[in-house]
């Protein structure tokens, strides 16, 4: 698969193996393999944010000061006129 199908996976690879050592295969590599499945979050921004993280048969607990959520957004693409252009958008806001 492509960089492009890796991020359109509806799930996390249970062991996800990198072909490359380009930039491209490096980043991929790295931020799948940080993915974990998050069980709660507890703490108060700029003082202590745990993060309680499942790994497999065990949990993990990560601190920090800071939590950046990046999650996904909403892209603003309506009204621009793509179609004038000859780009097709997904219902997601992605070109095709």
């Amino acid at each position: 698969m492509t960089h492009i199908d890796l991020l359109e996976l509806a799930e996390i690879p249970e062991h996800l193996l990198v072909l490359g050592g380009g930039y491209v295969g490096i980043e991929s590599a790295q931020a799948f393999r940080r993915f974990a499945d998050v069980e709660s979050v507890r703490g108060e921004s700029g003082t202590s944010v745990r993060l309680n993280i499942r790994k497999g048969e065990s949990s993990l607990a990560i601190e920090g000061t800071h939590l950046l959520v990046a999650t996904g957004q909403t892209p603003n693409t309506d009204h621009m006129g793509l179609e004038l252009a000859g780009v097709e958008m997904t219902d997601r806001g992605m070109s095709r």
